[in-house]
C-alpha cells in the first residue's frame, strides 16, 4: 500500500510536468522565493530550469511561448527609500539583461508594478508603473512591448537607505491545478503550483498546495483510507541533493488564499520547514504508521442470566480491518452499544431462584447452660429441605447425638434447592460443620452447588455463645420431617 509521501510524490511529479508545459520558456521569467535569504530571488537561469524538468523527467521545451503575463509584476531590488531619501527608478528585463530604461530620477517608492491589458493594443499586454516622487506627487508609465519582453522595476537609492525590498517571486503566474488519481488506493489529490523555490547551488523546485479531491469519499459516505487529510503545503528539497532530501511538508494555511496579500505568503513558514528536516522525517513515520491496516476485532457482550423469560441475546460488535484514523474511530464508535448493552441486560442479580426440593426437615437446639442474659436456655431451630427419603427415625439417629457451639457468626448456604439453611456459630467453620451435617442427610453437597455467606453481629445479645444439643424437653426428640403445615408434626420420643 502506498504511505501518504509516496502519493503526494506522484501527484506533484505529474503537477510538475504539466506546469513546465504550460509555462514553456517562460519559465526563465519568473522570480523565485529564496529558502537560503527569505527573500526574493533572480529569475531562473535557462540551465536550472532544464535541471528542474530533468529531476522531474518531464520534457520541457524552453522555445515554446509561456502564458502572457498577468497581476502584480515582481520587483527585483528596493522598493522604498527612507523618508528624506531619494533615488533612480529603473525597469530593467526580467531575464536579466543589463538593460536600464530611466523613468524618474527622484522616486521615494513604488507604488504598482503589474501587466494588464494594454490600452493602446487591444488584445495585448502592457507593464504598468507608478511610483511616488520626493514632492510627494505620482509618477506613472505604461510600456507596451510585453509581447517580447517582461520588465521588472527597482529603486537605485541615491540618498537615505532602503527600507523595503521588493520579491521578485511576484508576478508567477497562475497555473491551471491538475488533478491525481492513485492507481492503487484510488485517492485523488488536487495539486496546485504555487511558485518557485531556490536552495543551496541555485537549484529550483516548484511549491505546491495540495488538498484532498471530491472522489475520496465512497458513494456511502465513506472515506478511502489514507486520503482523508488537510490541504497541506508540498516542496521538495531545492539543495544540492538534487532532490534526495525528504521533501518539506506543513499544513496549508487558508489565509493563504485570501486575495489581495503577498503573493508568497507561505515563504516564510516554508523557510522554517526548510530549516526543521527531523519534522519531516517524523511526519513519514506517522503517515507510514497510520497506513498500517489494523486487524479486524469483535466485541461481544453476553448476557448474565441465562435464564431470563424472554431470553436475552449476547450484543456482538464487528469492526472489519481499517486503516489510520478509520480504524480507531471505529473502534471508539463501538463503545457506544456496549455501554448501551450494559445498562439493557440484566445485571449479575438475576433473581433466578431454584426450585426447592425435599421435604422439609426441622431440628431444634437447647443449650446446655442458661443464657447469660438470664435463667432459661437459648434455644436455636434449623431448617432444610432433604430429597434422601428416610422416615422420622431414621434423621433422629442422625441428628440425635450432634451439638455445635453457638456463637456471634451467621453462616447461611444459599442457591441451592434445599432452601437457605443458616446457623449462629461460633466460628465460620462451625457453622459450616453444622449446614454440612444436614446436607449429608439431604442428598447435596454445599461445597459444590450454591455459596457460603458469612455475616455476623457485634450485638451482645445476638449470637450468644454456648454450646448447642438436639432438644429433648418432654421426653421427645425436637425433630421433624414433613413437607408443609397440615396436622401435628410427629415426633420421636427419647
Amino acid at each position: 500500500m502506498t504511505t501518504p509521501y509516496e502519493r503526494f510524490g506522484a501527484a506533484t511529479a505529474q503537477g510538475a510536468c504539466a506546469a513546465l508545459d504550460y509555462l514553456g520558456g517562460g519559465l526563465i521569467n519568473y522570480g523565485t522565493y529564496s529558502l537560503i535569504t527569505g527573500a526574493g530571488a533572480l529569475p531562473l537561469a535557462a540551465g536550472i530550469a532544464a535541471t528542474m524538468a530533468s529531476r522531474y523527467a518531464c520534457n520541457w521545451d524552453p522555445n515554446k511561448e509561456g502564458p502572457p503575463p498577468s497581476g502584480v509584476a515582481p520587483i527585483q531590488g528596493c522598493a522604498k527609500v527612507s523618508d528624506g531619501g531619494y533615488g533612480y527608478l529603473l525597469v530593467s528585463f526580467t531575464d536579466g539583461t543589463p538593460e536600464d530604461l530611466l523613468l524618474s530620477i527622484d522616486a521615494t517608492e513604488i507604488t504598482r508594478a503589474e501587466y494588464g491589458p494594454d490600452p493602446e493594443r487591444p488584445g495585448k499586454i502592457a507593464f504598468f508603473c507608478e511610483w511616488l516622487r520626493i514632492n510627494g506627487v505620482t509618477g506613472s508609465r505604461t510600456l507596451g512591448n510585453v509581447d517580447t519582453e517582461l520588465y521588472t522595476a527597482r529603486i537605485d537609492v541615491k540618498r537615505g537607505e532602503c527600507v523595503k525590498q521588493g520579491d521578485p517571486a511576484d508576478g508567477f503566474p497562475v497555473v491551471p491545478p491538475t488533478t491525481y488519481t492513485d492507481p492503487e488506493s484510488g485517492c485523488v489529490i488536487n495539486v496546485e503550483v504555487k511558485g518557485i523555490t531556490t536552495g543551496q547551488g541555485g537549484l529550483g523546485s516548484f511549491v505546491y498546495k495540495l488538498s484532498p479531491g471530491g472522489e475520496t469519499l465512497r458513494a456511502d459516505g465513506g472515506i478511502i483510507g489514507g486520503c482523508n487529510f488537510s490541504p497541506v503545503i508540498y516542496s521538495d528539497d531545492p539543495g544540492g541533493s538534487g532532490g534526495g532530501d525528504p521533501p518539506f511538508v506543513g499544513p496549508w494555511n487558508p489565509d493563504w488564499d485570501l486575495p489581495g496579500g503577498d503573493l508568497t505568503p507561505w515563504g516564510d513558514f516554508l523557510r522554517d520547514l526548510a530549516g526543521g528536516l527531523i519534522g519531516n522525517v517524523i511526519f513519514d513515520q506517522i503517515g507510514a504508521l497510520l497506513e498500517i491496516p489494523a486487524p479486524p476485532v469483535e466485541y461481544r457482550l453476553d448476557p448474565s442470566c441465562t435464564g431470563a423469560d424472554p431470553a436475552e441475546l449476547p450484543v456482538v460488535i464487528e469492526v472489519p480491518p481499517l486503516k489510520g484514523l478509520d480504524a480507531a474511530i471505529t473502534r471508539i464508535d463501538a463503545l457506544v452499544p456496549l455501554l448501551q448493552a450494559q445498562k439493557d441486560l440484566k445485571q449479575p442479580i438475576c433473581r433466578d431462584r431454584p426450585t426447592l426440593e425435599g421435604d422439609w426437615r426441622t431440628i431444634s437446639f437447647r443449650s446446655e447452660q442458661t443464657s447469660p442474659f438470664g435463667k432459661s436456655r437459648l434455644r436455636k431451630r434449623f431448617r432444610y429441605r432433604s430429597v434422601s427419603g428416610i422416615g422420622l427415625e431414621q434423621l433422629v439417629d442422625h441428628w440425635a447425638s450432634f451439638s455445635f457451639d453457638a456463637g456471634p457468626v451467621c453462616v447461611i448456604h444459599k442457591g441451592a434447592s434445599w432452601g437457605t439453611p443458616q446457623v449462629w456459630a461460633s466460628t465460620a467453620n462451625e457453622g459450616k460443620r453444622v449446614i454440612r451435617h444436614a446436607a449429608g442427610e439431604a442428598g447435596l453437597d454445599p461445597d459444590q452447588v450454591g455459596q457460603w455467606i458469612i455475616s455476623g453481629s457485634d450485638f451482645a445479645r445476638v449470637g450468644v455463645s454456648g454450646t448447642m444439643s438436639v432438644d429433648t424437653t418432654g421426653g421427645y426428640y425436637w425433630i421433624t420431617a414433613r413437607d408443609g403445615s397440615d396436622e401435628r408434626p410427629i415426633v420421636a420420643k427419647t
